[in-house]
């Protein structure tokens, strides 16, 4: 029920590209199999209803205000959810003190960025990775998933290109359909690839 598609464009421009995953589209490691989540009001409504938020039901929202946009398009979702009948609630916070707030896991919803790493991988592992030496999770790309850092080594373990997209494509999928309700979005801006 956040309509990435519809909301984003009018708030960036052609600013970024939209993300299905959080790797972005020219980064080894970007599988075109993982698909963005179609808009549909009734099944968005249908799934919160089974996953235990029916109607007028309390949904939370997370932001960071100082990153570009997040803010923005959590309050156009939180809108759009109040229109269907939920009691969407929005926290924008400064950069500061959000990372404290995604600890606690009292969100529904986080809206985030991501930024890149020298590989994909590399990326997968110091964000959503386990570190073992870490009693309990510090930060919000902590999942401590045990089967998705199986194929996080799986990807670090190939050489194969197409294996290495297939891989993370896995893996995006597992983390934004699995383990976290996480809204990427947009991938901001542009880079450029080099040899």
């Amino acid at each position: 029920l956040a309509d990435a598609a519809r909301i984003i464009p009018p708030l960036i421009g052609d600013f970024g590209t939209a993300a299905t995953q959080p790797i972005p589209s020219w980064q080894l490691g970007y599988s075109d199999q993982v698909k963005p989540f179609d808009y549909d009001e009734a099944k968005g409504v249908q799934l919160l209803a089974e996953g235990g938020i029916p109607k007028g039901g309390r949904i939370n929202l997370l932001a960071a205000s100082s990153r570009p946009y997040l803010c923005d398009w959590a309050t156009a979702t939180q809108s759009n959810l109040k229109r269907l009948g939920y009691d969407a609630q929005l926290q924008c916070l400064a950069n500061e003190v959000v990372p404290a707030e995604y600890t606690k896991y009292d969100w529904d919803m986080l809206f985030f960025t991501t930024s890149g790493r020298a590989t994909a991988a590399t990326m997968y592992e110091q964000r959503w990775g386990i570190d073992l030496t870490l009693p309990e999770p510090d930060d919000t790309y902590t999942l401590r998933d045990p089967e998705l850092q199986a194929l996080i080594e799986k990807m670090k373990g190939t050489l194969d290109d197409k294996e290495y997209a297939a891989i993370g494509g896995q893996i995006a999928d597992r983390i934004v359909r699995t383990d976290t309700a996480v809204v990427p979005g947009y991938n901001s801006g542009r880079a450029l690839r080099t040899a």
